[in-house]
């Protein structure tokens, strides 16, 4: 396989994924994903991107029930 950037030879490596959403950080650490040996571009698989994408989206739904239930609280405890 070849780098999409550089057409550098990729290897098999580890990265840290990291994905900055509007309301959390996610880090997923020692992710095995292709590196390219000439520019470092790490590259991710379909299955990896569609399974990364998956938990982000899971994530968000969690993260709405969580505001929702932060709003609530603080109205209850006569917050804004």
């Amino acid at each position: 396989m070849v780098c999409p950037l550089c057409k550098g030879v990729l290897r098999r490596g580890h990265v840290t994924y990291t994905a900055n959403r509007h309301s959390y950080h996610l880090l997923l650490d020692d992710m095995l994903v292709w590196v390219c040996q000439q520019c470092g571009e790490p590259v991710l698989e379909e299955k990896t991107v569609e399974a990364i994408q998956h938990l982000l989206m899971t994530v968000d739904g969690g993260m709405e029930r969580v505001r929702h239930w932060t709003r609530t609280e603080a109205r209850d405890e006569g917050g804004c």
